[in-house]
């Protein structure tokens, strides 16, 4: 099931991966007891967001990653 996201996070995420899923991760794993991806951040990404949106939770950049990550693998297919 896709994470609840807010569009603003995505759009600002997506205008940032100019080269893909490398801009935003530094690699993906999938944690099968949980049943989630599990994607560690690239720092610039964090900084960047953190920057932006000051308010936010960095919880809620996971949410926004995950959902990229999730459905450019289902558009992929």
């Amino acid at each position: 099931m896709l994470p609840q996201i807010n569009e603003n996070h995505a759009d600002f995420v997506l205008s940032i991966s100019k080269n893909g899923l490398d801009d935003i991760v530094r690699s993906i794993d999938v944690d099968e007891k949980k049943d989630c991806i599990v994607a560690d951040l690239q720092p610039s990404l964090i900084e960047k967001f953190a920057k932006k949106f000051p308010e936010t939770s960095l919880n809620e950049l996971d949410n926004v990653v995950q959902w990229i990550i999730i459905k450019s693998k289902l558009l992929a297919k």
